[in-house]
């Protein structure tokens, strides 16, 4: 009759456990961070999918000075912006009248930014591209800040880049989007798509 291994496999799995319990109780896990979410409500803030601008700029104010804890706008905006930083307000603007950025939103952005000492023409509002704000009722040239848009391929710079792991499908308009995909044999499945996007130039540079 074979002896027994006194470490049998109940012993090796106790031995097992205790070991990872052991290194557990040394590098006991990081506490992560708690953050804090801020909300502003107002019930007349939208009217008939239409947003009404007074309720609007203070629920804007209210929300810049809460997170700040400053009760003044233009102190609050100053706590975030140094007066030489260079502005941009990223919108979203292909959603036309009802799912592109309110521009009641930006206008009271802009106003506090202006209380703090910026000039309302130095800040740029942009997005990929502006198909949508006149029917969101934005007034090109006459809102007081600059509306842009990305000028296709030559508004992305080439040497400034960032990758993900993932794929993604070019569109029109992207530095190396080709679009000549359906006049020729592709080289490859993946033609068009690209795991690095592009950063657009400096607006200045246009």
């Amino acid at each position: 009759m074979p002896l027994l291994n006194p470490l049998s496999i109940p012993n090796v799995a106790v031995v097992f456990f205790c070991a990872i319990a052991s290194v557990a109780a040394q590098s006991p896990p990081p506490t992560p961070t708690p953050s804090v979410v801020y909300a502003v409500q107002n019930a007349d803030a939208i009217t008939d999918f239409r947003a009404n601008a007074r309720p609007v700029h203070a629920m804007v104010d209210r929300m810049i000075e809460a997170v700040t804890g400053q009760s003044d706008v233009a102190k609050a905006w100053s706590s975030l912006v140094a007066p030489n930083d260079k502005i941009g307000i990223k919108i979203s603007a292909t959603g036309g009248e009802i799912f592109t950025t309110h521009h009641e939103v930006v206008d009271a952005i802009v106003d506090g930014l202006a209380a703090a000492g910026h000039s309302r023409h130095a800040i740029i509002v942009w997005d990929r591209s502006l198909d949508g704000i006149k029917e969101a009722g934005y007034q090109t040239g006459s809102e007081g800040y600059q509306l842009k848009a990305i000028r296709p391929r030559d508004g992305y710079d080439p040497k400034a880049v960032y990758s993900a792991p993932l794929l993604g499908k070019l569109i029109w308009g992207d530095l190396e989007y080709r679009g000549d995909l359906g006049k020729r044999e592709p080289l490859s499945d993946t033609e068009n798509t690209s795991s690095v996007s592009h950063f657009q130039r400096d607006h200045q540079n246009y």
